[in-house]
């Protein structure tokens, strides 16, 4: 994911430096058809039609030098109607609401239409810390 927005950003700053502490939630990835701030406002996720965003978090292998990539392929489940284009993946602390944590543009936008299944490949989607 490419951009940490502004709320981990916050948080981890406030944990770092003893603030308060921060409790590491459950990770769910899941789609903008927009393209989300670093504010985590402006993202529109498809809804209905067999979406659900997917647990990332026992999917997550070590952090080496700043990095952390999944270990194995993940899926969403089959759509059963259109989804729209998807554009962005964002990164949330909730299987549903919640608070964006991360987003970054998809390498190519997803046009999703009934019996679509996306699959993100083993290591192809990481998490860094911005520079």
């Amino acid at each position: 994911m490419g951009v940490m927005t502004n709320y981990l950003k916050q948080k981890l700053l406030d944990h770092a430096t003893g603030v308060s502490a921060y409790t590491s939630p459950t990770l769910y990835v899941g789609f903008s058809t927009t393209t989300p701030t670093a504010a985590g406002t402006n993202i529109t996720e498809p809804v209905g039609n067999g979406y659900a965003r997917i647990e990332l978090t026992s999917n997550m292998g070590d952090a080496v030098n700043g990095a952390i990539f999944s270990v194995s392929a993940i899926s969403t489940p089959q759509s059963t109607g259109s989804w729209g284009t998807l554009t962005h993946s964002v990164l949330f602390n909730a299987s549903t609401a919640g608070i964006a944590l991360y987003f970054d543009d998809l390498t190519t936008s997803r046009t999703v239409e009934t019996g679509t299944t996306i699959t993100i490949a083993a290591s192809a989607l990481s998490i860094r810390l911005n520079d």
